[in-house]
């Protein structure tokens, strides 16, 4: 006679505990609803449209550590302190990895106007902390500095808390929705 081996023994006594098991049939409470990726179609001319020279207006030199914060004059700063303590949802987000400074400019610009479209109060932009730039600094997280504060549709932003990514994510608070 032949000797099971201890995998061999518990095998059998697995199958035998669960042969009466059945799987549930598909309910409301056990479909996992993800949020949609944010789609970037090609601009409008009505999106928000910035020159060249006026992100090298802006004289905003990041660190890879370093975060971001800007509000508007008529802007409350408690406001600027809810959004830093991620108080306001965000409700569409924006991946630039991988993007040039051009690149993400023209997504951002995309963005934001579709943003304004959908009615999104708050948005999420994800740039990096810019630790593979090299000696060039951050170059998308300075990229997005300079431009969302020269953006109209723009009344405050703020770097996210170190839980939801930190100084490489940027919330966004948009006004006239």
């Amino acid at each position: 006679m032949k000797r099971s081996t201890p995998d061999e023994d518990a095998a059998a006594l697995f199958r035998s505990a669960v042969r009466d098991v059945r799987p549930h049939p598909p309910s409301a409470s056990n479909v996992v609803i993800t949020k949609p990726a944010t789609r970037i179609r090609a601009a409008t001319s009505a999106a928000p449209r910035l020159h060249a020279e006026s992100l090298n207006s802006v004289e905003s030199e990041l660190a890879a550590g370093d975060t971001l914060s800007f509000r508007r004059n008529h802007i409350p700063h408690r406001v600027l302190q809810r959004l830093r303590r991620g108080y306001y949802p965000s409700s569409a987000e924006l991946d630039l990895h991988g993007m040039t400074a051009s690149q993400a400019q023209h997504a951002l610009e995309i963005f934001i106007h579709e943003s304004l479209l959908s009615e999104h109060s708050c948005v999420r932009i994800i740039h990096g902390k810019g630790h593979n730039s090299g000696s060039r600094g951050p170059v998308l997280k300075n990229t997005v500095n300079a431009w969302l504060r020269l953006c109209n549709a723009v009344a405050a932003f703020s770097s996210a808390r170190p839980l939801e990514g930190g100084s490489g994510v940027v919330l966004v608070l948009l006004q006239g929705v």
